[in-house]
Protein backbone atom coordinates (compact mmCIF):
# COMPACT_ATOMS: atom_id res chain seq x y z
CA UNK A 1 0.00 0.00 0.00
CA UNK A 2 1.52 3.21 -0.95
CA UNK A 3 2.47 5.48 2.10
CA UNK A 4 2.46 8.86 -0.15
CA UNK A 5 -0.96 9.69 -2.30
CA UNK A 6 -1.93 12.71 -2.97
CA UNK A 7 -5.00 14.18 -1.75
CA UNK A 8 -8.23 15.51 -3.93
CA UNK A 9 -8.94 18.68 -3.64
CA UNK A 10 -11.49 21.02 -2.40
CA UNK A 11 -14.13 22.84 -3.87
CA UNK A 12 -15.78 26.15 -2.20
CA UNK A 13 -18.66 25.79 0.44
CA UNK A 14 -21.05 29.20 0.05
CA UNK A 15 -22.24 29.30 4.18
CA UNK A 16 -22.14 33.01 5.33
CA UNK A 17 -21.17 34.45 1.70
CA UNK A 18 -21.43 38.22 1.36
CA UNK A 19 -20.10 41.58 0.82
CA UNK A 20 -18.45 43.37 -2.39
CA UNK A 21 -14.57 43.28 -1.37
CA UNK A 22 -12.19 44.70 -3.71
CA UNK A 23 -8.71 43.63 -2.08
CA UNK A 24 -6.34 42.07 -4.12
CA UNK A 25 -5.55 38.61 -2.03
CA UNK A 26 -3.21 39.18 1.17
CA UNK A 27 0.85 38.17 -0.42
CA UNK A 28 3.60 38.56 2.36
CA UNK A 29 5.94 39.09 -0.01
CA UNK A 30 8.82 37.76 2.69
CA UNK A 31 7.60 34.88 2.69
CA UNK A 32 8.14 33.89 -1.31
CA UNK A 33 12.06 33.13 -1.94
CA UNK A 34 12.85 34.87 -5.07
CA UNK A 35 15.32 32.21 -5.60
CA UNK A 36 13.15 29.63 -6.13
CA UNK A 37 13.27 28.57 -9.58
CA UNK A 38 9.98 29.49 -11.45
CA UNK A 39 8.86 26.15 -12.31
CA UNK A 40 6.06 27.33 -14.59
CA UNK A 41 7.20 30.15 -16.79
CA UNK A 42 9.50 27.95 -19.11
CA UNK A 43 6.37 25.94 -20.19
CA UNK A 44 3.45 27.37 -20.95
CA UNK A 45 -0.31 26.12 -19.35
CA UNK A 46 -1.93 24.05 -22.37
CA UNK A 47 -5.61 23.52 -22.67
CA UNK A 48 -7.18 19.61 -22.55
CA UNK A 49 -10.16 17.81 -23.48
CA UNK A 50 -12.59 19.38 -21.33
CA UNK A 51 -15.04 17.53 -18.95
CA UNK A 52 -18.23 16.16 -20.56
CA UNK A 53 -20.19 18.56 -18.41
CA UNK A 54 -19.72 21.92 -16.37
CA UNK A 55 -19.17 20.57 -12.87
CA UNK A 56 -17.95 21.83 -9.76
CA UNK A 57 -17.65 21.32 -5.75
CA UNK A 58 -16.37 18.31 -6.88
CA UNK A 59 -13.96 15.72 -5.21
CA UNK A 60 -10.64 13.34 -7.05
CA UNK A 61 -7.72 11.57 -7.39
CA UNK A 62 -5.10 10.09 -9.58
CA UNK A 63 -6.00 6.27 -9.56
CA UNK A 64 -4.67 3.69 -11.93
CA UNK A 65 -2.67 6.15 -13.47
CA UNK A 66 -5.61 8.17 -14.45
CA UNK A 67 -7.46 10.97 -13.33
CA UNK A 68 -10.80 10.19 -11.31
CA UNK A 69 -13.21 13.17 -10.81
CA UNK A 70 -16.86 12.41 -8.59
CA UNK A 71 -19.73 13.91 -7.66
CA UNK A 72 -20.31 17.72 -7.48
CA UNK A 73 -22.94 20.43 -8.41
CA UNK A 74 -23.59 20.54 -12.38
CA UNK A 75 -24.42 23.87 -14.57
CA UNK A 76 -27.84 24.02 -13.05
CA UNK A 77 -26.97 23.61 -9.59
CA UNK A 78 -28.14 19.70 -8.90
CA UNK A 79 -25.91 17.26 -7.05
CA UNK A 80 -24.68 14.56 -9.53
CA UNK A 81 -23.27 11.01 -8.76
CA UNK A 82 -21.52 10.48 -12.01
CA UNK A 83 -17.84 9.35 -11.73
CA UNK A 84 -15.38 10.66 -14.77
CA UNK A 85 -12.17 9.35 -15.44
CA UNK A 86 -9.44 10.58 -17.43
CA UNK A 87 -6.67 8.86 -19.40
CA UNK A 88 -3.58 11.50 -19.87
CA UNK A 89 -2.54 8.61 -22.29
CA UNK A 90 -5.05 9.15 -24.83
CA UNK A 91 -6.75 12.30 -23.69
CA UNK A 92 -10.21 10.91 -23.52
CA UNK A 93 -12.43 10.83 -20.85
CA UNK A 94 -15.12 7.90 -19.50
CA UNK A 95 -17.09 7.12 -16.97
CA UNK A 96 -16.85 4.74 -13.99
CA UNK A 97 -19.26 3.33 -11.89
CA UNK A 98 -22.06 5.81 -10.46
CA UNK A 99 -21.81 6.99 -7.32
CA UNK A 100 -24.32 4.98 -4.49
CA UNK A 101 -25.84 8.58 -3.65
CA UNK A 102 -25.05 12.11 -5.60
CA UNK A 103 -22.38 13.81 -3.24
CA UNK A 104 -20.83 17.39 -3.38
CA UNK A 105 -17.93 18.32 -1.15
CA UNK A 106 -17.10 14.42 -0.57
CA UNK A 107 -13.15 13.31 -0.15
CA UNK A 108 -11.35 11.08 -2.52
CA UNK A 109 -8.38 9.06 -1.87
CA UNK A 110 -6.74 6.18 -3.59
CA UNK A 111 -4.48 3.85 -1.81
CA UNK A 112 -3.15 2.20 -4.55
CA UNK A 113 -5.16 -1.19 -4.74
CA UNK A 114 -8.58 0.56 -3.79
CA UNK A 115 -10.41 3.76 -4.33
CA UNK A 116 -12.14 5.85 -1.45
CA UNK A 117 -14.89 8.38 -1.23
CA UNK A 118 -15.64 10.16 2.40
CA UNK A 119 -18.25 11.95 3.48
CA UNK A 120 -19.25 15.25 1.18
CA UNK A 121 -23.33 16.54 1.02
CA UNK A 122 -26.14 15.67 -0.82
CA UNK A 123 -28.57 18.77 -1.11
CA UNK A 124 -28.02 22.44 -0.77
CA UNK A 125 -28.69 21.88 2.45
CA UNK A 126 -25.06 21.59 3.04
CA UNK A 127 -25.18 18.66 6.00
CA UNK A 128 -22.47 16.89 6.32
CA UNK A 129 -22.82 13.31 5.77
CA UNK A 130 -21.23 10.37 7.65
CA UNK A 131 -21.09 7.87 4.54
CA UNK A 132 -17.72 6.46 2.95
CA UNK A 133 -18.02 4.02 0.22
CA UNK A 134 -14.50 2.05 -1.62
CA UNK A 135 -14.25 0.76 -5.12
CA UNK A 136 -12.22 -2.52 -4.84
CA UNK A 137 -9.85 -2.89 -7.22
CA UNK A 138 -11.52 -5.22 -10.46
CA UNK A 139 -15.09 -4.32 -8.80
CA UNK A 140 -17.85 -2.62 -10.67
CA UNK A 141 -19.81 -1.16 -8.10
CA UNK A 142 -18.84 0.78 -4.92
CA UNK A 143 -19.53 -0.58 -1.61
CA UNK A 144 -20.35 0.71 1.88
CA UNK A 145 -17.53 0.72 4.61
CA UNK A 146 -17.75 1.71 8.20
CA UNK A 147 -19.81 5.37 8.36
CA UNK A 148 -17.60 7.83 10.35
CA UNK A 149 -17.82 8.84 13.96
CA UNK A 150 -19.34 12.09 12.42
CA UNK A 151 -20.59 13.73 9.26
CA UNK A 152 -17.44 15.12 7.00
CA UNK A 153 -17.83 17.39 4.24
CA UNK A 154 -15.38 20.16 2.68
CA UNK A 155 -12.43 18.97 4.78
CA UNK A 156 -9.25 16.73 3.01
CA UNK A 157 -8.35 13.32 3.34
CA UNK A 158 -5.00 11.43 2.76
CA UNK A 159 -3.66 7.84 2.86
CA UNK A 160 -0.66 7.30 5.64
CA UNK A 161 0.47 3.61 5.21
CA UNK A 162 -2.41 1.99 6.57
CA UNK A 163 -4.82 4.50 7.45
CA UNK A 164 -7.09 6.95 5.56
CA UNK A 165 -6.73 10.61 7.88
CA UNK A 166 -9.06 13.38 7.89
CA UNK A 167 -8.76 16.43 8.47
CA UNK A 168 -10.70 20.25 8.77
CA UNK A 169 -14.11 20.86 6.92
CA UNK A 170 -17.49 20.86 8.73
CA UNK A 171 -18.74 18.43 11.27
CA UNK A 172 -22.37 19.73 10.85
CA UNK A 173 -24.10 22.18 8.93
CA UNK A 174 -22.10 25.49 9.94
CA UNK A 175 -20.48 23.85 12.32
CA UNK A 176 -16.15 23.52 11.92
CA UNK A 177 -14.67 20.25 12.38
CA UNK A 178 -12.40 19.29 15.23
CA UNK A 179 -11.34 15.75 15.28
CA UNK A 180 -8.59 14.46 13.16
CA UNK A 181 -10.48 11.10 12.04
CA UNK A 182 -7.91 7.61 10.84
CA UNK A 183 -9.94 4.70 8.76
CA UNK A 184 -7.70 1.43 9.03
CA UNK A 185 -8.26 0.40 6.19
CA UNK A 186 -7.54 -3.88 7.14
CA UNK A 187 -10.45 -3.44 10.28
CA UNK A 188 -13.10 -1.38 8.89
CA UNK A 189 -12.74 0.67 11.85
CA UNK A 190 -12.65 4.70 12.30
CA UNK A 191 -11.05 6.48 15.65
CA UNK A 192 -10.29 9.78 16.61
CA UNK A 193 -6.76 11.80 16.46
CA UNK A 194 -5.22 14.89 18.16
CA UNK A 195 -7.48 18.01 17.08
CA UNK A 196 -6.46 20.13 14.48
CA UNK A 197 -5.12 23.78 16.01
CA UNK A 198 -6.75 25.94 13.26
CA UNK A 199 -10.57 24.58 12.88
CA UNK A 200 -11.19 25.67 8.67
CA UNK A 201 -13.12 24.44 5.86
CA UNK A 202 -12.42 24.29 1.93
CA UNK A 203 -8.69 23.53 3.12
CA UNK A 204 -6.18 21.79 0.76
CA UNK A 205 -3.68 19.22 1.64
CA UNK A 206 -1.39 16.26 0.34
CA UNK A 207 0.64 13.52 2.04
CA UNK A 208 4.13 14.11 1.71
CA UNK A 209 7.18 12.14 3.98
CA UNK A 210 4.44 10.33 6.33
CA UNK A 211 2.87 13.55 7.18
CA UNK A 212 -0.51 15.13 6.44
CA UNK A 213 0.02 18.72 5.10
CA UNK A 214 -3.03 21.18 5.84
CA UNK A 215 -2.89 24.10 3.99
CA UNK A 216 -4.84 27.23 4.29
CA UNK A 217 -9.12 27.33 4.03
CA UNK A 218 -11.51 29.62 5.59
CA UNK A 219 -14.23 29.71 7.95
CA UNK A 220 -17.48 29.06 6.79
CA UNK A 221 -17.37 32.93 5.23
CA UNK A 222 -15.21 34.05 1.64
CA UNK A 223 -13.63 36.83 3.72
CA UNK A 224 -12.24 34.56 6.26
CA UNK A 225 -9.24 32.77 3.85
CA UNK A 226 -6.29 32.15 6.31
CA UNK A 227 -2.70 31.34 5.39
CA UNK A 228 -2.02 28.70 8.22
CA UNK A 229 -0.27 25.56 7.20
CA UNK A 230 0.26 22.53 9.75
CA UNK A 231 1.40 19.16 9.22
CA UNK A 232 0.23 16.19 11.24
CA UNK A 233 2.14 13.07 12.34
CA UNK A 234 -0.69 9.95 12.63
CA UNK A 235 2.51 7.71 14.28
CA UNK A 236 3.18 10.14 17.28
CA UNK A 237 -0.74 11.89 16.74
CA UNK A 238 0.88 15.41 17.04
CA UNK A 239 0.77 18.51 14.70
CA UNK A 240 3.22 21.13 14.31
CA UNK A 241 2.82 24.49 12.50
CA UNK A 242 4.47 25.10 8.67
CA UNK A 243 5.40 27.72 6.11
CA UNK A 244 2.53 29.77 5.82
CA UNK A 245 1.22 30.12 2.24
CA UNK A 246 1.58 33.69 0.71
CA UNK A 247 -1.86 34.13 -0.31
CA UNK A 248 -4.45 33.26 2.03
CA UNK A 249 -6.62 31.71 0.08
CA UNK A 250 -9.93 28.68 0.52
CA UNK A 251 -11.64 26.33 -2.05
CA UNK A 252 -8.59 25.71 -4.16
CA UNK A 253 -6.58 22.86 -4.93
CA UNK A 254 -3.28 21.42 -4.61
CA UNK A 255 -0.64 18.77 -5.66
CA UNK A 256 2.38 17.10 -5.22
CA UNK A 257 4.58 16.48 -8.01
CA UNK A 258 8.40 16.28 -8.19
CA UNK A 259 8.90 17.47 -4.50
CA UNK A 260 7.01 20.51 -5.22
CA UNK A 261 2.97 21.26 -3.95
CA UNK A 262 1.70 23.31 -6.51
CA UNK A 263 -1.49 25.49 -4.46
CA UNK A 264 -4.01 26.28 -7.54
CA UNK A 265 -7.17 28.84 -7.67
CA UNK A 266 -9.27 29.67 -4.79
CA UNK A 267 -11.93 31.93 -4.14
CA UNK A 268 -12.66 35.52 -2.32
CA UNK A 269 -15.85 37.42 -2.05
CA UNK A 270 -16.02 39.31 -5.23
CA UNK A 271 -13.57 36.93 -7.50
CA UNK A 272 -12.08 33.50 -8.75
CA UNK A 273 -8.36 33.92 -8.12
CA UNK A 274 -5.94 32.55 -10.63
CA UNK A 275 -3.04 32.84 -9.06
CA UNK A 276 -0.77 29.63 -8.53
CA UNK A 277 2.22 29.22 -5.78
CA UNK A 278 4.60 26.29 -5.29
CA UNK A 279 5.97 25.18 -2.10
CA UNK A 280 9.38 23.23 -2.56
CA UNK A 281 9.29 20.26 0.24
CA UNK A 282 12.82 20.33 0.84
CA UNK A 283 13.17 23.72 1.63
CA UNK A 284 9.84 24.54 2.94
CA UNK A 285 9.82 28.17 1.12
CA UNK A 286 7.02 29.29 -0.96
CA UNK A 287 7.15 31.12 -4.80
CA UNK A 288 4.89 32.16 -7.12
CA UNK A 289 4.79 30.93 -10.52
CA UNK A 290 2.59 31.35 -14.30
CA UNK A 291 -1.21 32.03 -12.98
CA UNK A 292 -4.00 29.54 -14.54
CA UNK A 293 -4.88 30.59 -17.84
CA UNK A 294 -8.92 29.88 -16.20
CA UNK A 295 -9.35 31.28 -12.59
CA UNK A 296 -11.45 29.17 -10.85
CA UNK A 297 -12.61 27.77 -7.49
CA UNK A 298 -14.50 24.37 -6.80
CA UNK A 299 -12.13 22.21 -8.60
CA UNK A 300 -9.53 19.16 -8.34
CA UNK A 301 -5.81 19.53 -9.18
CA UNK A 302 -3.78 16.48 -9.61
CA UNK A 303 -0.34 15.11 -10.35
CA UNK A 304 0.04 12.27 -12.88
CA UNK A 305 2.18 12.00 -16.38
CA UNK A 306 4.50 14.21 -15.23
CA UNK A 307 1.82 17.22 -15.63
CA UNK A 308 -0.07 18.81 -12.93
CA UNK A 309 -3.62 19.07 -14.00
CA UNK A 310 -6.71 21.84 -13.00
CA UNK A 311 -10.31 20.26 -13.75
CA UNK A 312 -13.39 21.76 -13.14
CA UNK A 313 -14.76 23.99 -10.25
CA UNK A 314 -16.50 27.43 -11.42
CA UNK A 315 -15.03 30.89 -12.87
CA UNK A 316 -16.75 32.91 -10.51
CA UNK A 317 -17.81 33.25 -6.87
CA UNK A 318 -20.74 30.31 -5.84
CA UNK A 319 -22.17 28.93 -8.46
CA UNK A 320 -20.53 29.15 -12.16
CA UNK A 321 -19.53 25.77 -13.09
CA UNK A 322 -16.84 25.11 -16.11
CA UNK A 323 -16.12 22.60 -18.00
CA UNK A 324 -12.19 23.46 -18.10
CA UNK A 325 -9.27 21.55 -17.84
CA UNK A 326 -5.95 22.71 -18.26
CA UNK A 327 -2.30 21.37 -17.08
CA UNK A 328 1.40 22.49 -17.06
CA UNK A 329 4.49 19.97 -16.84
CA UNK A 330 7.53 21.75 -14.83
Amino acid sequence: MRSDVMVGAWAVLVIGACGDTRDAPDVDASQIDASVVDAATSSAWRSEPAVPERIQEITGAVHGGRLWIAGGLDASGATSSVVRIFDPDTSTWSEGPPLPRPRHHAMMVSTGEDLYVIGGMETLEFDPLETAWVLREGASAWEEIAPLPEGRGAGIAGVIGDRIVVAGGNATRGGLATSTLRYDVANDRWDAGAAIPTEREHLGGFVHDGQLWVIAGRRNSLSTNTDVVELYDPIADTWRPGPSIPTRRGGFGIAVLDGTAYAVGGEQPDRALDSVEALDLARETWSEIESVPTPRHGHVVLAAAGRIWVVGGGDRPTFAAVDVVESFAP
